[in-house]
């Protein structure tokens, strides 16, 4: 049996016959079940749980004056630790394209627990302490230590 089928489209209207199963599935309502995707196949293989190797993130092409691309890019960042869920969490050490580095606890891809921030020094980008203590929702939490560059150093709770 067939069937005709109107389908719109944007030079107007156009008239389909269709035949034989599909025009029984679209006169019945029903579809044939949609078969998934590729990309989430390779994506539920490539989620991150348990300890990992260095993942690295390659930082943006630089654009020249003139609009295009130099062949060179900024600096990326990288993170070796344990993950859960696709997230950072356990401990972890996250370097970070501006050149600082976090070694210490993470919890749902954010700093969480006791941590240390480095943070690079001088053209030699040697790095100093900045902050050691306590960490939550990537921010400074509780009891903690803040070094200056004059030496002098505040220990206190932060909130």
């Amino acid at each position: 049996m067939a069937a005709t089928t109107m389908i719109p489209s944007q030079k107007g209207l156009h008239m389909f016959e269709m035949a034989g199963e599909e025009a029984e599935d679209r006169r019945l309502g029903t579809m044939r079940p949609k078969v998934e995707p590729l990309w989430r196949k390779h994506d539920a293989k490539a989620m991150k749980s348990g300890q990992r190797g260095t993942i690295y993130w390659v930082g943006k092409s630089i654009i020249g004056e003139d609009g295009a691309k130099t062949g060179d890019c900024e600096k990326g960042a990288s993170y070796q630790g344990e993950w859960h869920n696709n997230k950072k969490n356990g401990y972890g050490v996250q370097v970070f394209p501006n050149g600082q580095k976090y070694e210490g606890q993470w919890a749902n891809g954010m700093r969480n627990g006791e941590g240390t921030l480095w943070v690079p020094l001088g053209k030699a980008k040697k790095l100093r302490k900045l902050y050691v203590g306590g960490w939550k929702d990537d921010r400074r939490h509780g009891r903690g230590t803040c070094f200056f560059k004059d030496g002098q150093f505040f220990q206190g709770d932060w909130t």
